[in-house]
């Protein structure tokens, strides 16, 4: 699913791949609710975007569906106008939106306590 760095040394790369799957469906939501977007797209984004480790090639599919599956994105096919291609083409529904703000209000609170024990400290 996800390309893990080098795990020399203090293992860090082994936490990390960890912490972004964790936030990988939080990640997918929230570009899919700015538009919808295909699964290439999201797969392109992501790796310009994340940290080493990245998402592997065709791993973003299943996670695209079991969203789907939760009823947190609907999907459709469609001829790109650039390409003349079928794409399947993702977009969120009011479960996704729901979802997408209950994680930003849990993330908001995380950020909040880490700026409070971090700030403190750079003083």
């Amino acid at each position: 699913m996800i390309r893990q760095g080098d795990r020399r040394g203090n293992g860090g790369g082994s936490r990390q791949t960890q912490r972004l799957k964790g936030f990988l469906d939080h990640i997918l939501l929230a570009l899919i609710a700015e538009r919808p977007r295909y699964g290439f797209e999201l797969r392109e984004i992501l790796g310009e975007v994340l940290p080493e480790p990245t998402v592997a090639d065709g791993s973003i599919y299943p996670l695209l569906s079991r969203l789907r599956e939760q009823g947190l994105v609907s999907s459709r096919t469609a001829r790109s106008s650039e390409t003349g291609r079928e794409r399947r083409y993702y977009e969120i529904l009011p479960e996704g939106r729901e979802k997408l703000a209950e994680w930003e209000g849990q993330w908001e609170r995380f950020r909040g306590a880490m700026d409070s024990l971090t700030v403190d400290r750079t003083r």
